[in-house]
């Protein structure tokens, strides 16, 4: 048993959402993270943000290994369930809503 199998799904989402914020330095209107899952032992994490004044393209937001941690667990948990994923996307907005989405998608070998 992983230490984030006792932790409740809610507390996943905000911790998700808090590793984004905590990535951030500078005012922002939008960011997101997105996760592949290969399998149980290899996989990726990448993040962008908007900035609130820039009309430039997206800027990449670096999130660690345990935001990843925090997408596996979900994805753990939805394997045992009947929707399982193996890519998600979290995207986050300043005033704490957030969009969750997930699918599964066939990796090449």
């Amino acid at each position: 048993m992983n230490e984030l199998s006792t932790v409740p799904e809610a507390l996943l989402y905000q911790a998700i959402a808090q590793s984004i914020v905590d990535a951030i330095d500078e005012p922002w209107s939008s960011a997101s993270a997105m996760v592949v899952i290969e399998n149980e032992v290899t996989g990726l994490i990448a993040g962008q943000y908007a900035t609130k004044d820039s009309t430039e393209q997206d800027h990449d937001l670096r999130l660690d290994s345990q935001c990843y941690a925090l997408f596996e667990e979900l994805a753990r948990r939805a394997k045992q369930g009947e929707n399982p994923w193996n890519v998600a996307q979290f995207h986050l907005y300043p005033d704490a809503r957030f969009e969750f989405q997930v699918a599964m998608v066939a990796l090449a070998a």
